[in-house]
């Protein structure tokens, strides 16, 4: 494939994205790249061979992508020059497209949902910048190029990795303050805009653990699952392609995918590795390598939640056929019914686990539980069998870390270290009290009789 192809199919690519992806409005933008009497019924021939493949108003496939399907599919007509009019001629190269025929990237929403939602219309990366005050150079760095100077885009990022109480190895990777002040930015004016699915309820404002558990209170029996390493396994393309859907031409679907993901270095990864054991760390360590979203981020929260729309809807579907309730709080799920779903729940479990592989994620087998009524049922750390409540034990215990506290001081208590122990003592209570008012304003009123010091 030469030069002069490769030219004409990137070229074709930007005239069909470049607007609608619709057949009618792709047809149209075709017309003026080409002769009018020319190639009569190619142009036709392309939408509908383009929206066959891809789908008309659904995803929308990359540049490159559309690109090359463009040249393996056929559809490019090797013309000589003179079969058409000389000013459609470009002056360096015998093609039938000049690229100041190709219509400019434009701001367009593919789905109807995100129409109206007062979005950022960034149309080039050169706005994107101007945007955030940053220099194109800034810019391609922070989104996962190299600096002119060297440095690695590795370095955009710190990496802490840890084992939980569970066992589970959780990496952190926090942006550095330029990077987290432009996240924070895209979060306040674009993220948050954007809606997510009534079933998701993690990180979501208005929602809470509370609105999570509610639907399955009280119900015969629950099925709780969790996703395996759901940050890292969300990859750049997919966020991508999210914002391709959003209406952002290419190149800025691409540039702000690249401000929110991350790649870790491999060397780095092994090195690491060495750390944990090897079933503990494996999965996660190819995933950390890969381009991801990072654990970390502030924009990462809510970008996991779109990119879990298509699984949200999916599965929430399936729990109506099945007349069962289904949430999800981050990478918790939650199936609930009465004895209806009860009897047919080997026959969800299938369906659901295959609909979570099918959309890119895999179940932590270890973390499946089935519980019934007849059993205490806990979500979320909540007791949900009648109502919300924190677990007996879960009261009892810190009661009794209040009152040794006030006894012997709070030092004695912090056998784990916890840097603001005050701090972590109040969200306890907190979490009791949002559950259940009478018992966490008794907690309170002995939390409030304990003297702490700088140290704790």
């Amino acid at each position: 494939m030469g030069q002069q192809s490769r030219r004409l199919a990137e070229a074709i690519a930007q005239t069909v994205l470049n607007g609608p992806f619709a057949f009618d409005a792709i047809v149209s933008r075709l017309k003026r790249i080409t002769p009018g009497p020319c190639l009569r019924g190619w142009k036709q021939r392309v939408a509908r061979s383009v929206l066959d493949r891809f789908g008309e108003g659904g995803g929308v496939p990359s540049l490159f992508t559309l690109r090359q399907y463009l040249i393996d599919s056929g559809l490019l007509i090797d013309v000589e020059a003179d079969d058409f009019p000389e000013d459609w001629i470009d002056e360096t190269e015998t093609t039938i497209i000049r690229p100041d025929r190709v219509p400019h990237a434009v701001f367009c929403p593919r789905i109807a949902a995100f129409q109206n939602l007062g979005l950022p219309e960034w149309t080039t990366t050169r706005e994107l910048a101007d945007w955030f005050g940053l220099t194109d150079g800034q810019l391609l760095w922070l989104s996962g190029g190299r600096r002119s100077d060297g440095k690695s885009a590795f370095e955009r990022y710190r990496l802490k990795c840890q084992r939980s109480s569970s066992g589970k190895v959780r990496c952190l990777e926090v942006p550095r303050s330029m990077l987290k002040s432009i996240q924070r930015e895209l979060n306040r004016d674009l993220l948050t805009r954007i809606p997510i699915h009534s079933c998701a309820h993690g990180f979501v404002p208005g929602r809470s653990i509370h609105s999570y558990v509610e639907p399955h209170v009280g119900q015969d029996v629950i099925w709780k699952t969790d996703l395996a390493n759901f940050f890292p396994s969300i990859t750049r393309s997919r966020i991508e392609a999210q914002f391709r859907l959003f209406g952002y031409p290419d190149a800025v679907a691409r540039t702000l995918s690249g401000l929110m993901t991350v790649r870790q270095d491999r060397t780095k990864i092994e090195e690491l590795s060495q750390q944990f054991p090897r079933d503990q760390f494996r999965d996660l360590a190819s995933l950390l390598t890969q381009s991801h979203l990072p654990q970390g981020a502030p924009t990462s929260p809510a970008l996991a939640n779109l990119a879990a729309y298509r699984l949200d809807c999916r599965l929430s579907g399936l729990a109506t056929k099945f007349h069962a309730n289904y949430t999800r709080y981050a990478d918790d799920l939650t199936y609930s019914g009465g004895q209806r779903f009860q009897r047919s729940l080997d026959t969800f479990r299938v369906h659901a686990l295959a609909i979570i592989v099918d959309e890119g994620f895999r179940n932590r087998l270890r973390k499946t539980r089935v519980m019934m009524s007849s059993r205490r049922q806990t979500v979320a750390g909540l007791v949900i069998n009648q109502t919300q409540n924190v677990p007996r034990e879960e009261y009892k215990t810190l009661k009794a870390i209040l009152f040794n506290c006030r006894l012997h001081g709070p030092a004695s208590q912090n056998r784990d270290g916890i840097p603001d122990f005050q701090a972590h003592l109040r969200g306890r209570i907190e979490f009791v009290r949002s559950a259940n008012p009478e018992r966490g304003e008794k907690l309170m009123a002995m939390f409030e009789e304990i003297e702490f010091h700088a140290e704790t």
